[in-house]
């Protein structure tokens, strides 16, 4: 049986009588934040659903898990973009409409999934919406997502919904703690969102240190407040516009919730001194500021950051 990390063990342990009793839905959407590991969930279901043995875990012996285990299955099939921050095209949803008219190879299902599903384009939406309203017996469908909100409503509908959630705080440090060590577990999570997995790629490419000298950056400038202390904080926020503003939001909500007196684990350690150096109002307005910032950074390419990001640094 395959080790599953704890906080999706759950779900998999309440799928498994459904599967069992071969009444496990044609068509699933699976949303979690990035950093999950949704990825060991789908498999573990893919390789359950193509198994010969068994119908609740994967036997793990049987020429369909030796298939599945070399990544050399014939029915199971993986879809997402083809670049990092490209969509899915219709060509690409067309492929997947050919593999689920063909016969399974193995006499069994053909499991197709359909990864960061929400990057896919309004015509190839409405491709795959075709297929879900009129699915082949023999062919299941997986959708993972990181924003059920980008799907059609319409394809929302088809699917049975799933969500793995952000881990309670203490849970993914102990698991973090077995990973990796005592190495300022509370601050990386916080930085990665809560997501475990994304915490532990920030302290081994060792991204928390490039975190203390941001908002140490950000807490000189707020002191002085000069151009040359302002430039230098949005240097440090040059190798990567949208994770290092994404930090400062978590400060700046981090820092409001110390105003208003509310506790919370894995506050950033800046928070309380930039609530000090800021009014309530100007971290208020300069957080809603960023959220938008974020927005136009995630829907505009070729907008001068650079520029954006050091007129919002000087708004303070």
């Amino acid at each position: 049986m395959t080790t599953l990390y704890p906080w999706i063990e759950p779900l998999w342990q309440q799928w498994q009588p459904t599967l069992e009793q071969d009444k496990f839905s044609q068509a699933i959407l699976l949303s979690a934040q990035a950093g999950m590991g949704i990825d060991q969930l789908v498999k573990l279901l893919a390789k359950t659903r193509l198994c010969k043995s068994s119908n609740d875990e994967p036997c793990g012996f049987c020429h369909s898990c030796d298939l599945f285990d070399a990544g050399t299955h014939p029915d199971f099939h993986k879809l997402a973009p083809i670049e990092v921050g490209k969509s899915i095209s219709v060509d690409q949803i067309r492929q997947c409409q050919q593999w689920a008219q063909q016969s399974s190879q193995l006499s069994g299902v053909r499991v197709i999934w359909i990864d960061q599903a929400d990057a896919m384009t309004e015509s190839a939406a409405n491709a795959l919406l075709k297929s879900l309203e009129e699915p082949t017996e023999s062919c299941s469908y997986v959708l993972s997502v990181e924003k059920v909100n980008q799907l059609l409503p319409t394809i929302i509908s088809r699917c049975q919904q799933w969500s793995v959630a952000i881990p309670p705080h203490r849970q993914a440090k102990q698991w973090l703690l077995s990973e990796v060590g005592d190495k300022e577990l509370d601050l990386a999570l916080r930085l990665a969102g809560g997501s475990p997995l994304n915490a532990r790629q920030l302290i081994d490419d060792k991204k928390v240190a490039s975190y203390h000298k941001l908002e140490q950056a950000l807490l000189q400038a707020l002191e002085i407040k000069t151009l040359f202390a302002w430039h230098d904080a949005a240097k440090l926020l040059s190798d990567d516009y949208t994770q290092g503003l994404t930090w400062l939001w978590y400060l700046l909500t981090d820092a409001q919730k110390q105003l208003f007196g509310i506790e919370s684990e894995g506050t950033l350690p800046g928070a309380i001194r930039v609530g000090e150096l800021t009014s309530s109002d100007k971290l208020y307005s300069q957080t809603n500021a960023l959220v938008q910032l974020l927005k136009q950074f995630h829907d505009h390419s070729g907008l001068n950051r650079e520029l954006l990001t050091l007129d919002w640094l000087m708004a303070f």
